[in-house]
């Protein structure tokens, strides 16, 4: 091979790197964890459906790991990102972070940007780089809401995608016999 010729393969893939480095970028964390007991549940035969866990509804999909039993009554420990969250807190800031998710049990705080607004009466929300943040009218709003803003959101986590559910009490019902 040639001198011309490795230094265009040589340049061709640098480029290629650099067109395909975006398209890998990590996504943004949006991981919450919570543990709880699951109220009710609707599974469909192709595995997917939603359960309820103390409140919130947890969406289960073709790429959720469940390890064990999923029944009413059973006690989970559940991964996954953050799809929608009521806000009890929102505070407006000069600059905009990174989208940041830290959770607390059921609550969680999420710092970000506003791509977002919608707020109507009777059903008022914000999207937070891709999070549903619904606004109540006992939701305290510290400065102006507007598209590009940075804020600070504190609520109560209402819907989840799951990643990971673990089943912790394996003895909400009796193990299936061996024939």
């Amino acid at each position: 091979m040639n001198s011309k010729m490795l230094s265009f393969l040589m340049v061709f893939a640098l480029l290629m790197v650099g067109f395909a480095g975006p398209a890998y970028a990590a996504a943004p964390d949006t991981e919450v964890e919570i543990d709880g007991t699951i109220k009710a549940l609707y599974l469909a035969e192709d595995g997917t459906g939603w359960i309820k866990v103390d409140g919130m509804k947890v969406v289960i999909d073709q790429d959720t790991d469940i390890d064990g039993m999923l029944v009413v009554g059973a006690e989970v420990e559940i991964k996954g990102d953050l799809l929608k969250l009521l806000a009890t807190d929102i505070e407006v800031r000069d600059d905009p972070e990174d989208l940041e998710v830290r959770n607390h049990g059921d609550e969680a705080e999420v710092r970000g940007t506003i791509t977002m607004l919608h707020l109507a009466e009777g059903y008022k929300f914000i999207k937070v780089d891709g999070i549903k943040v619904l606004i109540g009218e006992d939701t305290d709003i510290d400065g102006m809401l507007a598209e590009g803003a940075g804020v600070r959101v504190e609520g109560d986590i209402l819907k989840l995608l799951a990643r990971d559910i673990e089943v912790e009490n394996h003895s909400v019902l009796p193990m299936p016999e061996e024939t």
